[in-house]
């Protein structure tokens, strides 16, 4: 198999109420599985809702052997697909905002965000898991989340590392001035579209919705291709929806834009140094 139906769901949920947004995700999760996708992504931190205080953080916050996840992981395993899901993590004392990758038999992985974003660092530890990448054996996948796609750093380490898809549970806020241009994309959308031509690859982010009277989010969700122009999106700014797209990963594996180019043999590492990969 070298081709994935991958979704992306965008849905709001309610800081504090756990249990009302792991039943939304896993109603959104049902109609995706049921249009044929293998891969769905969720928004960052939709398990807990994204606007903590501290205390509500320590409230919500759960093990990857928590409830939330193991409501996950019976579904992935019910509907033989692969879920990329933004959790409230508690681990040895502390909190993370991470993404846990689970597929039909169970727990995978975790990324936790490299790059606290605002009042994230007020509530959050700054993550340390690197920047894994999971091959699944149909296909190679990380994770990023929402601000991390603001460092090229970042998606190029997991793109030498082999990634073919990139998920990004987001929750792209308003920025002070202009919020979209004239087709609905959002600057956030924009870096997500550069950074797959860049490192040709699919980068598929999923934001959240709605919001309150701390944040707006953006919506916009979209999945972009290697070339760089979505294969699905944006998605509406207000709607809860879900976008799917066939990701075709031989795409991917060749890095080559013509017979004198390659984005990664041409890089000048004598000018600038080499990543350190694991």
């Amino acid at each position: 198999m070298t081709t994935i139906k991958t979704a992306v769901l965008q849905f709001e949920s309610k800081p504090g109420n756990v249990k009302d947004n792991i039943s939304r995700s896993i109603l959104y999760m049902e109609k995706a599985a049921k249009q044929g996708a293998k891969l769905v992504v969720l928004p960052e931190l939709c398990q807990s809702g994204y606007d903590l205080t501290p205390e509500m953080a320590q409230q919500v916050a759960e093990s990857i052997d928590g409830e939330s996840v193991e409501k996950w992981t019976q579904f992935a395993s019910l509907r033989d697909i692969y879920i990329v899901g933004g959790l409230c993590e508690k681990a040895n004392g502390l909190i993370y905002n991470s993404a846990v990758l689970i597929g039909p038999d169970g727990y995978i992985g975790t990324y936790r965000k490299a790059h606290l974003f605002y009042n994230e660092k007020k509530i959050f530890t700054q993550g340390d898991t690197g920047f894994p990448v999971f091959d699944l054996g149909w296909g190679k996948v990380s994770m990023l989340i929402c601000y991390d796609l603001r460092f090229p750093e970042a998606v190029r380490m997991a793109a030498m590392n082999g990634a073919e898809i990139i998920c990004a549970p987001t929750a792209w806020v308003t920025p002070v001035g202009k919020q979209w241009d004239d087709r609905g994309f959002s600057m956030q959308a924009y870096c997500a579209m550069a950074h797959a031509s860049m490192n040709r690859i699919y980068i598929a982010c999923a934001d959240a919705c709605g919001g309150n009277q701390l944040t707006q989010f953006l919506g916009g969700s979209l999945i972009a291709g290697p070339s760089g122009w979505p294969v699905t999106g944006p998605a509406s700014v207000e709607k809860h929806e879900f976008l799917t797209a066939d990701l075709d990963l031989l795409q991917t594996r060749t890095k080559a834009h013509n017979p004198q180019n390659n984005l990664f043999a041409d890089r000048r590492t004598d000018i600038y140094g080499e990543f350190t990969l694991v």
